[in-house]
């Protein structure tokens, strides 16, 4: 599972592992979770208890086996779906940030420019003008 991301300087792409070894099966039902339940908040003990570990070992494990820790993941999850509205929907950005679990506005467009290099509106402008069609002149 491979994401690009653009970073500030740089784009870059971030690789979640694959399932592997026994500590991946750990903490399948919690990545199942997060992928089901992205735009709603939730909790490392929670997510810890699916997995049947304690909050600490669990965050180590989803750090060592997806690369990222599990608010980013779901973060990124967000912003991965958060593109799909804004290149499929005519959903403002304030009804998408809502979409995918966002309910303040500027934070979002915060988080998805870190992710993304762009900022939502410049890329739903990018967008619209790719697939605009121009009128023809007349006269």
């Amino acid at each position: 599972y491979f994401i690009l991301m653009k970073g500030k300087s740089k784009a870059y792409i971030l690789i979640i592992k694959p399932y592997v070894n026994k500590d991946r099966s750990l903490i399948k039902n919690s990545i199942e979770y997060i992928d089901a339940h992205y735009m709603e908040d939730f909790n490392i003990a929670y997510l810890a208890k699916l997995s049947n570990l304690s909050e600490s070992h669990f965050r180590k494990t989803f750090k060592d086996l997806t690369s990222f820790f599990p608010a980013k993941y779901r973060n990124i999850l967000r912003i991965e779906h958060a593109k799909e509205l804004l290149n499929k929907t005519d959903m403002s950005i304030l009804e998408i940030a809502e979409a995918v679990g966002i309910n303040d506005q500027l934070y979002f467009s915060r988080l998805f420019k870190q992710f993304t290099g762009f900022s939502p509106q410049n890329s739903k402008t990018a967008l619209y003008k790719k697939t605009a069609v121009p009128l023809k002149q007349t006269g």
